[in-house]
């Protein structure tokens, strides 16, 4: 083998061990909570939506509300309190992948 070779050899490998390795977690917002004078039933939903980014070209840019479409359709006759949403980034090789995670408890009051 020769130098050239292996230095592309080496290369590739450090680029394919890289990909995929970083994750980063940019917000997280928690909600307020009240509480109602009767409860019937408390219930956690979760709800999660993702954009697929490859070299900052993107084709879903509405993926946070389809995140709270989900949430909404998980009670459909209570209400939502204490919203806690994150924000983060699986970074890839040449691409990235944003997602955002939706969590709440829905109340049903009497």
């Amino acid at each position: 083998m020769n130098k050239v070779s292996k230095a592309f050899g080496l290369i590739f490998v450090l680029a394919f061990e890289t990909i995929g390795c970083m994750y980063s977690i940019h917000q997280f917002h928690a909600g307020d909570t009240e509480k109602p004078a009767k409860i019937e039933s408390v219930k956690k939903i979760v709800a999660e939506a993702e954009q697929f980014t490859i070299l900052g070209i993107v084709k879903n840019t509405s993926y946070a509300d389809e995140a709270l479409h989900k949430l909404v359709a998980q009670c459909p006759n209570g209400m939502i309190q204490s919203i806690g949403s994150r924000f983060s980034t699986d970074l890839g090789f040449l691409s990235w992948t944003n997602r955002i995670r939706l969590e709440g408890y829905c109340v049903v009051a009497q």
